[in-house]
Order: structure tokens, then sequence, then C-alpha cells
């Protein structure tokens, strides 16, 4: 049992001066960082005179060691406090008072016997504390000390920033279950009912100060430490886990098979040796390395592969909060970030931005992320070009109230600000001067600082990020304007088909004799309305197939039938001009795989086109059948096209501008609307022209086998 009693008192003295030293190095010259390495000693001083009063117990020296496990306690608790003070960045002008109120406590605790008089053992071998007249001063010391400490760290936390209030909870919770095991055991216990058993097991709950402290430390960069041996810290829990399940299972599987106890200096050795072979597997080391950087560090990367993955994705991506999620995701999978937030920004009236998109990652509501105008942050943003890191950010030398700071210096509102989100890295994101979006991006999840490397990757990212921003804008944009001539079009028809019917019941003079000036206006009228119909038709289409509300259903079609009935369609016109309209079909056209509206629509198109723009000669339409696909060419010898007009031929709203064209009418339409659907079907079109000789458009659709 001793040897379990001088380990665990062995291994929190350790603990203690590896936490005070380590914290002592970190920066020497801070006061918070200097009182918590002298805490760190008289908590190291009181563990040890209480071993040695527990297990030395010699009559002479008994007395001698009680009084200075009293003195080493009385100069904890104080400089606990004034660690306290510091650490909140706040003072005391009753330090000096406080300072000379535990130095003479500590001397009556040691040289007097005002506070133990002596220390005994009983008949039954259980040591006996006799206390002083003044031992109540010492208790109000302790009580008071630990309780105004524990006070100023709960009062501070309230108003403090969500991840400074995670560390002070926990550095309250320390205290508080350490403090309170100790003055129950070590005061409550031997004063109110004489029973002074516990006081050995109290003082070993100063694991749960250090638990607390290490824990801050390492997970919530208290003291802003960030740790290079984290990696080992966890590797090392986790090699000794897999080492306790092993020694185990080792010692249970021993006894049953010898039917005997292991004794202690077996199962030590064999512990020994299973953690020897442990640290020092390659294989054992990489899986729990694995395993670490899965859950908390950032793996090796490479830059550009990660910005043209996402280049791809956000290729796909036409949403702006989608966009936006797609960033984050990317950028916080591969730096391990606690958190993000991704703004996206747009002009607003008297020049000031206003929010368009907020999107976040890691934070439990998006209510608090809207950044104010009056707070300072986007104007600085827009006055800083490239990634910073928010702890390096200059704040303002003059001014209060965020306007008047000096260039290139960040507002204390601002910076409150930033802090209160746990934003650690910030990435301005500019268009033409303006900011245009901004991601703000919390801490890494194993503490490590962020290195040039992840700087520069986070430049990189700035570019596709302000690419899918602007994207997303103009689709939304397109959207809205799809969405308007939709409605506008539906809305449109129906007055035009009043319109058209009125004027073919006047023109068949179903109602009644109609003069030949009169009848020539109601014709010229009747041709307008049918010429308005088909723009608005076309509208119609175009908003359809930009929107995804065109149906296609594709089947498999006889296509020389589908020609026919479709050069039946167009050939009055044709006839009116005196051209030739002519279908040359192969012997054996297989049957194609397309909706057959849609394609008798193009192929009604494609045709009207050609007489339209055919002054004289012929138009032929044939068909052919080229390996696993039928092409179809609609051919004329009509005015043909220069090759800068071939270019933007199938663009909404163009028209071939010449001279010979301008009485032809149209809507400049109707051959994008038949690309749309030519592509939508899997199929594709082209087009072969030369001026004054003729054009030839042709068509490629999948054969239905």
């Amino acid at each position: 049992m001793l040897s379990l009693t001088a380990f665990a008192y062995a291994s929190s003295c350790t603990a203690l001066l590896l936490l005070g030293g380590l914290i002592l190095w970190r920066e020497p010259k801070s006061p918070a960082h200097r009182y918590f390495a002298v805490f760190t000693l008289f908590m190291v001083g009181w563990l040890a005179s209480l071993f040695l009063y527990y297990y030395v117990r010699e009559p002479q020296w008994l007395t001698s060691i009680g009084r200075f496990n009293f003195a080493a306690i009385a100069a904890a608790v104080t400089s606990g406090y004034f660690f306290t003070l510091e650490l909140l960045k706040t003072s005391d002008r009753y330090r000096r008072l406080q300072l000379a109120e535990t130095a003479l406590l500590i001397v009556l605790s040691f040289a007097t016997p005002l506070i133990s008089a002596k220390e005994s053992q009983s008949a039954t071998g259980e040591l006996v504390t006799h206390f002083g007249p003044l031992f109540f001063i010492f208790v109000l010391h302790i009580v008071w000390y630990i309780g105004a400490g524990v006070i100023r760290l709960i009062q501070s936390s309230r108003h403090a920033p969500a991840e400074r209030r995670a560390q002070l909870d926990v550095v309250v919770a320390g205290f508080l279950l350490s403090a309170l095991t100790v003055i129950v055991t070590n005061v409550v216990m031997p004063v109110g009912f004489s029973y002074f058993g516990l006081q050995e097991v109290g003082a070993l709950s100063v694991v749960f100060l250090i638990g607390a402290f290490a824990y801050a430390i390492v997970f919530q960069g208290l003291f802003d430490i960030r740790f290079v041996i984290k990696r080992t810290v966890i590797f090392t829990g986790l090699i000794g886990c897999l080492i306790g399940l092993y020694g185990a299972l080792a010692l249970f599987a021993t006894q049953v098979l010898r039917k005997a106890p292991v004794s202690l200096d077996e199962f030590l050795f064999n512990l020994l040796a299973v953690a020897v072979v442990g640290l020092t597997s390659e294989s054992l080391r990489q899986w729990i390395a694995a395993r670490t950087d899965h859950w908390l560090f950032q793996k090796d990367y490479e830059q550009q592969a990660i910005v043209a993955k996402l280049n791809q994705e956000l290729s796909e991506v036409f949403d702006l909060d989608k966009a936006l999620d797609t960033v984050l995701k990317s950028v916080c999978r591969t730096l391990h970030l606690t958190h993000g937030i991704a703004y996206a920004f747009e002009p607003a009236d008297g020049g000031e931005l206003a929010q368009k998109k907020v999107r976040q990652l890691g934070y439990h509501t998006s209510a608090k992320l809207f950044l104010n105008e009056s707070e300072g942050v986007t104007r600085y943003f827009t006055n800083h070009v490239g990634t910073v890191e928010v702890e390096h950010l200059d704040l303002e030398t003059s001014g209060s109230d965020g306007y008047s700071s000096p260039k290139g210096h960040l507002p204390t509102g601002a910076r409150a600000r930033l802090i209160s989100l746990g934003v650690a890295i910030a990435v301005p994101i500019h268009q033409s001067g303006q900011l245009a979006g901004l991601l703000l991006l919390g801490k890494k999840r194993s503490g490590s600082q962020f290195t040039h490397r992840d700087l520069a990757f986070l430049s990189l990212i700035a570019a596709p990020t302000l690419s899918a921003i602007q994207k997303a804008k103009l689709y939304e944009g397109d959207q809205t304007k799809t969405e308007f001539v939709s409605i506008a079009a539906h809305e449109l028809l129906t007055p035009i088909a009043g319109i058209q019917g009125y004027m073919s019941m006047i023109l068949d003079e179903g109602l009644g004799k109609v003069d030949t000036q009169a009848k020539g206006y109601l014709s010229k009228a009747n041709t307008s309305a049918n010429r308005l119909s088909e723009l608005v038709k076309d509208l119609l289409s175009v908003s359809r197939i930009e929107s995804g509300k065109m149906k296609f259903e594709p089947h498999e079609l006889n296509l020389e039938a589908l020609i026919h009935d479709a050069i039946d369609q167009v050939a009055p016109n044709a006839k009116t001009k005196g051209l030739s309209l002519i279908f040359e079909t192969a012997p054996s056209v297989p049957t194609v795989y397309a909706d057959g509206n849609r394609l008798m629509e193009v192929l009604i198109n494609l045709i009207g086109n050609a007489i339209k723009y055919t002054p004289n000669g012929s138009v032929t339409v044939s068909a052919k059948s080229e390996g696993k696909f039928v092409k179809v060419a609609v051919k004329d010898t009509g005015l043909g096209m220069t090759p800068e007009a071939q270019q933007h031929l199938f663009k909404k709203f163009y028209r071939v501008r010449t001279s010979e064209t301008e009485s032809i009418a149209g809507t400049g339409l109707g051959l994008y609307v038949t690309k749309s659907i030519l592509v939508r079907m899997g199929a594709t079109i082209t087009v072969i022209s030369t001026p004054k000789v003729g054009s030839t458009f042709e068509i490629c659709l999948p054969a239905a086998k």
C-alpha cells in the first residue's frame, strides 16, 4: 500500500512541477506565470510534508512536519489568489497587506504553537493534530482566499468571450473540487468530528486541480500555450490505455493458466516489457498516429490539389449558400479547424456594405454572427488585403468609436467582436476594391499555430471563393429574370390569343364584308399579332429551358415520318416563295431516341428558317445513318452568313444584320431554343455557311438502338 501511495504523491508532485515549470518557461516575465509557478511549488511542499507526516512518524519530527504543512498550504492559497488576480488582469490595492498577513500566518504556523499546538499518535496508531488558540484565523485565511479567488473567476467568466469563458469555467471547477475536498477532509472532519482518517485522501484531491489546468492548457489554450507536444501527450495516453488493457488481460490469463496469483514484481516486469515493445513498434505508432490525425491533427496536404478539387466542386454549384458551405467545409477539413464563418456582401445605400449571406460551421446558431457596420470589422477589411492572424493585427492608436482609427489599424470594438467569435484567421475577399466576401476562421483543433504554408493556402482559397460568389449572384439574377419572363409570357399569351381569334373572324368575313382598305390594315395587324405570338412563345420556351421546367419524354421515333410531317407544315411558305422543298433519305434510316414534340419543334424551326432566308432556289432536307447516330441536314441556297456571324448564331436575341435581312421578321431566339433542346436530348447541331451561296444546318441524333 505504501508503494501505491508513494507513487500517487510522487506523480502529483511531478505533475505540479512540470505544469509550473512549463508555464514559467513559456513567459518568465509574466506576473501570472510567476505566481502560478510559486503556487505549484508551495503545493508540492504541502504534498511532500503530508507524505512525510503520515509515513515518517518520528515523534521528534512529527510536530515540525505538521506545522510546515500548515505554513505551506497558507502560502499556497495566497499565491493562488494572486495568480487569479493576474490571470484576470485585475488589481488589489491591499496586496501588500495581504502579503504581510500571509507572511505572519506562515511564521505563526511554523514557529509557534498558536495554529498547531502539537502532533501526536493515539493508542490506535492514528495521528492527531492538537489545534492552537489561533487556528480559526488559519481557517478564515484559507476560506477567504479560496472563496475570493473563485468568486472573481466566476464574475469574470460571465462577461468573457466564449473561448475565455470555457477556460475560466474549467479552472473554477478544478479549484472548487480540490478546495472543497481539502476543506472537508482536512478541516471540517478533524475540527468538527475529531476524525483525521481522511486527511491523506483529501490531500490527493490536488489531482482535480492538476487535471483542470492541464485540460485548459492543452485543449483550450490557457496561457496562450500552443502545445507542440500535444500529439505526444495524446499518443502516450493511447499507448498507456493499450498497455493497461494488455496488462490486465495478461494478468488474468496468467492467473487462470498457472492457477496461482502473480507477484507484483512479475506483473511490473511484464508491463514494462509491453511498454517498451509498444513504444518502439512502428506499426502501432502509425496506427495511433492515424487515429490522432483523424480526430485532431492536420495531415500533410497539397495546396494545388486541394484548390483544384475545390474549384471542381464549386463549378457544379450555383446557389450562394451551398457555395459558401463548400468553401468552409474544404478549409476546415483541410486545416482541422474548430469553426468558421463565411460572409458574402453586396453594395448598399450610402456606400455601405450589406450582408447578403452568412454561413457558419461549428457554431450553435447563426443568429449572432451578423456584423454591424458600427463595429468596424467590414470597414477594416475593406481596406486590408491579404490573409491575417487576428492576434497580430494592430489596434487603433486614437479614437474609440471605430471611425477615427488610423488606416491599417483595427478598431478596439472590431477586435473585441472578432475575439468574441473565436476568430484566429481572417481572409478578406475583394472585387474591384470592394469587400465581396470574408472568411473568419477559428483555431486548429490541435491548438498548434498557423504556418506560412497554411496562410499561403488560405490566400489561394480567395480566388475560387470570389468566383463562386460572383457566379452565384449572376445565376440568382438570371433566375429572377427568367422567372419574370415566364410569368410575363404566360400573361401575354391570353390577350394575344384573343386578338388573333377576333382578327381571324373578321378577315374570314364571317361577321360581314370588310372594305378593301380596312381589310389591308387588319391583315397587317393580324400579321403583327402572329409575330408577337411567336415572340412570346419563344420567350416562354427560353424561360422553361433555363429554369429546367421544360419536360422531355424521349422514346423511339420514326425519323422519316417526323420529317415528312414537319415538311408538310412549312410547305405552304415554300410554295408562296416559289422554292423547291426536297426530302432526300437514305435506304434505311434507323429510328432515333428523342422527344417527338421537341424534335418536331426543332425541324420546323430549321426548315422554316431555311425557307425564310432563301429568296430563290431550293431547300433540301436529308437523313442518313452514321454509326450510333443519325444525321439530319437542312441545306438551302439562300443568303448565307459570314464566319463572324456564325460564331454568335446560337446566342439569345442574335440576328444577322445585313441590308438583305432587315425586312425579314424574327425574334433572334429560334436557334437558341433549337440548340438548347438538342443539347438536352443528347444531340448536337453545327452550321456550314458561305455568303451568297447558302447554309447547311446539321443535327446529330442518337439512334434508338
